[in-house]
């Protein structure tokens, strides 16, 4: 059996690859079609394959984030007496394709498409895969849930506030140049959000705080039943989500970020929201004050392209 790694072909290749997610990841990981369509296409150009006679057997989805940097941002192989081989090799595949495109830094989660932030810790046969090939490990990252139904705002917190000082509203059409240069100056690894909200002038899910008419926070919001909700299978119809929550850093400290948050639960409450979702958290104790608890936990890991796996470590 001749196992072919070749580049993601999206015309012939997008179903299959669901298919694939379905056998692979689907019980653990259910998705809906449409969720796992908006996470890849915008990256297709980037991911690999790996088949055997015109079957799917592997699929790498990758990143490419800046000038040197690139993602991968899931992989998922039929499990059988090859997976261990099918996985190097597209690792290596994945590698090789960004290296040659002059990626230097390779991390496995994130990227400007992402289903996780890292590794997810349910999966240790990637986490010892990736280790074995010198891949070093990062802080761990969770993913948080908050059900509306029970979730509380202490007292404190919203006397702080109320003393902010922040006015909060909806963006509209005349904010988008200045939402755009606010997370340029203050948080440049979220203008790609920013841009593709501005860009599909996805205002009314974009949450503004503002002191003496000036932009100081932004806050992202996905309504519930949005069809590119990743998670919307795993959570519900139900669920909703925000996040890339930034307040500039001269007037931190003044519970405009918590502001942002509770604003945005209740305007995705009043939209029919039970639940909301928080992707990417770095500080689980700032968010477990509002009544979020851990979800899933996920381990980064990265690696230079400069380093070569173990010669003796390239058959296992």
């Amino acid at each position: 059996m001749s196992i072919q790694i070749r580049s993601y072909e999206p015309s012939t290749d997008r179903t299959a690859a669901f298919r694939l997610w379905e056998a692979t990841l689907g019980d653990t990981w259910p998705l809906f079609p449409e969720g796992f369509y908006a996470t890849i296409d915008p990256q297709a150009e980037y991911h690999q394959v790996a088949e055997v006679d015109g079957q799917l057997l592997g699929f790498i989805a990758l990143s490419r984030d800046g000038q040197e940097k690139g993602s991968i941002f899931s992989i998922f192989v039929y499990s059988d007496c090859q997976r261990a081989s099918v996985e190097r090799r597209l690792l290596e595949a994945a590698a090789e394709h960004l290296g040659n495109l002059g990626v230097r830094t390779l991390r496995f989660g994130g990227g400007r498409s992402y289903f996780w932030p890292g590794v997810p810790t349910d999966q240790l046969q990637v986490i010892e895969l990736l280790k074995r090939y010198g891949w070093q490990a990062g802080g761990q990252i969770s993913d948080m849930v908050g059900e509306l139904a029970t979730s509380h705002v202490p007292e404190e917190i919203i006397a702080r506030i109320a003393n902010s000082g922040a006015h909060l509203r909806l963006a509209t059409a005349q904010d988008g140049p200045a939402i755009l240069a606010f997370e340029e100056q203050h948080f440049p690894q979220w203008l790609p959000t920013a841009a593709r909200a501005v860009g599909q002038e996805d205002f009314a899910n974009m949450l503004l705080a503002e002191l003496d008419g000036r932009i100081v926070g932004a806050n992202f919001l996905t309504s519930p039943g949005g069809p590119d909700f990743l998670w919307r299978r795993m959570l519900g119809e139900d669920s909703a989500a925000y996040g890339a929550i930034g307040v500039s850093e001269a007037v931190r400290g003044r519970y405009i970020g918590y502001a942002l948050a509770v604003r945005a639960a209740e305007i995705l409450r009043e939209r029919g929201a039970k639940r909301i979702f928080l992707g990417w958290v770095f500080s689980t104790e700032w968010y477990g004050r509002l009544g979020f608890r851990v979800w899933k936990t996920y381990q980064p890991m990265d690696k230079p392209l400069s380093l070569q796996p173990d010669d003796g470590k390239r058959g296992a």
